[in-house]
């Protein structure tokens, strides 16, 4: 089987975001998928890595991409109160710039990444996200560098993506510097006028493989033109959706064929 160009991923589906799948029902979503599509599938927790992993049995590891987790801590410094993972991803712009906050790794959330991806062997690990995005708006290099280093001690290189949701040089940095297959960020017909998202996304194109998350601009943009604008105008390698309703992943997995097809 060919490298996946569309994965099926959504939050829906994690129990740490309050999934009302159980982790049967979640591999049996997967192994439906698996053997019925070209579709890849996205994790992010023990429970649906583990569930994509025995779905695959043993097939190609490319088809699953696990996405590692909010892998810092947030202090408030004035109260020693430490602020939780859900209220930065409420609104993480905030800590781009604020003031009164201390910064580190959270060496127990990256121990289990870690062992889950030694134990569930995901062919592609995505790095980064929002907390990565703070981090390079904080200006804190060093942090960044321990926290990659520790996760690029287990996954190879072929394996990485790197993952920003917040277009900015540091992370083109990050990219230039390090060792990564590919990068991941927001392919948003909501951008398709601005030509300076254009050339961000070249010079990232320039440098590894381009896979695009959050392509549908949380759902206002139909799949098939926002697919087409991702893979035909943006020249994206692969794309990450969400979905959790059976009609919804029915027509991704439609989708992909078709997006195949057209781009042999």
């Amino acid at each position: 089987m060919d490298k996946p160009i569309l994965y099926l991923g959504d939050r829906g589906f994690l129990k740490r975001y309050g999934s009302p799948y159980t982790a049967q029902q979640v591999e049996g979503i997967a192994r439906r998928v698996l053997t019925s599509s070209g579709l890849g599938l996205a994790s992010g927790d023990w429970p649906t890595a583990k569930a994509v992993s025995n779905a695959l049995a043993g097939g190609p590891r490319t088809r699953h991409i696990y996405h590692s987790r909010f892998l810092m801590r947030v202090t408030e410094q004035a109260t020693g109160r430490g602020i939780s993972e859900r209220q930065v991803q409420a609104n993480p712009a905030y800590y781009y710039t604020a003031t009164g906050f201390t910064f580190a790794a959270d060496a127990q959330q990256i121990a289990e990444d870690l062992d889950i991806i030694r134990c569930c062997r995901p062919g592609l690990v995505t790095l980064g996200g929002d907390w990565l995005d703070i981090l390079l708006a904080q200006q804190q290099y060093g942090l960044i560098d321990s926290i990659l280093g520790q996760m690029e001690a287990t996954i190879p290189v072929a394996s990485r993506i790197l993952l920003g949701f917040h277009p900015s040089t540091g992370f083109l940095q990050v990219l230039r510097e390090r060792s990564f297959a590919g990068a991941a960020v927001p392919v948003n017909l909501l951008n398709m006028q601005c030509a300076s998202y254009s050339g961000y996304l070249r010079q990232i194109k320039a440098r590894s493989s381009l896979y695009a998350v959050h392509c549908l601009a949380g759902g206002e943009i139909p799949l098939e033109p926002a697919l087409d604008y991702a893979f035909h105008h943006r020249q994206i390698d692969a794309c990450i959706v969400g979905a959790t309703r059976k009609r919804h992943i029915e027509a991704l997995a439609a989708s992909e064929a078709s997006f195949r097809s057209s781009m042999r």
